[in-house]
């Protein structure tokens, strides 16, 4: 499996995730990143849905990070998981 297929599996498996969490899944969005030989996955959430995501002392989003890690470890590619506050119009 390529980087980028293996990269477009990680980002449904995190959508799906993220969709499940926030209150407002159409204003979240996932995204993926080639390059350097990494797969970058960012998630942009509204502001109300960002505790969501971290979950309490940050077990959601850690959780979320191991499981990217194992899908990522068995298809041989380096991926790293960020997450990102949405900017809206106030």
């Amino acid at each position: 499996m390529s980087a980028e297929q293996a990269g477009a599996e990680i980002v449904m498996m995190v959508n799906a995730v993220v969709r499940a969490l926030v209150e407002a899944p159409d204003d979240s969005c996932v995204l993926a990143r080639f390059e350097d030989g990494w797969v970058r996955v960012n998630i942009s959430v509204p502001p109300d849905d960002l505790g969501k995501v971290l979950g309490r002392s940050g077990k959601t989003i850690r959780s979320l990070r191991s499981i990217v890690q194992a899908v990522s470890s068995k298809n041989k590619v380096r991926c790293e998981l960020n997450v990102y506050e949405t900017r809206g119009a106030a």
